[in-house]
């Protein structure tokens, strides 16, 4: 059952420092090669460009979705491996620099460290990955889909598969148990998908 609701932990993250942490990365990202795949017009880059907080934009969800998103960037950063389909091209040096990132965010916000960074935000960063992987869950050569639904590229559930077991791989029992009303209904979404790719 799902605990009583609680301040976001989010709001503990000034927008001033969100942008100072998040200067680097979008340097990094910037530089980092890339080309989409084969047969593919989406660019998965350009989906983690858009994670970050933009000095010249104002915050369409607050500070607290800013907070969130810049949380989600690094935790893709992370999840790039050789194996990892939509983030193989994420050079280590970005890596690195979101691991960083993520201390100065634990630091900023008063927590003991990443790893209860991470449990105290889960909430605000696991729901928005299940809507993509609900969202992009629908073979399109399923006959009972909608026409004319419109959906998320599948390479947004790739990467929301790979946000998803990355944060969870950082958060150890006891704590674990204490979300699993959270992270069992976004696994089972994620197994539920039609890509090998989402279910692995």
């Amino acid at each position: 059952m799902a605990p009583l609701p609680s301040p976001a932990a989010s709001a503990a993250l000034r927008r001033e420092d969100l942008l100072r942490v998040a200067s680097p990365l979008r340097s990094l990202l910037a530089t980092a090669p890339y080309a989409p795949p084969e047969g593919s017009d989406t660019s998965v880059k350009s989906l983690l460009a858009s994670l970050l907080p933009s000095p010249s934009e104002p915050p369409t969800g607050g500070a607290g979705k800013e907070a969130v998103d810049l949380l989600l960037f690094c935790a893709a950063a992370r999840a790039a491996s050789a194996e990892a389909p939509a983030l193989h091209w994420v050079p280590e040096g970005l890596s690195k620099a979101a691991a960083a990132a993520m201390e100065e965010m634990a630091a900023m916000g008063g927590w003991a460290g990443i790893g209860e960074m991470l449990v105290a935000m889960m909430p605000e960063a696991v729901l928005p990955l299940k809507a993509v992987l609900k969202d992009t869950g629908v073979d399109a050569n399923d006959a009972m889909m909608m026409v004319g639904a419109v959906k998320p590229p599948k390479e947004h559930a790739f990467v929301a598969a790979h946000q998803f077991r990355w944060l969870l791989s950082q958060v150890n029992y006891p704590k674990l148990g204490d979300l699993c009303w959270l992270v069992i209904p976004c696994a089972l979404t994620a197994l539920d998908h039609w890509s090998p790719d989402v279910k692995e």
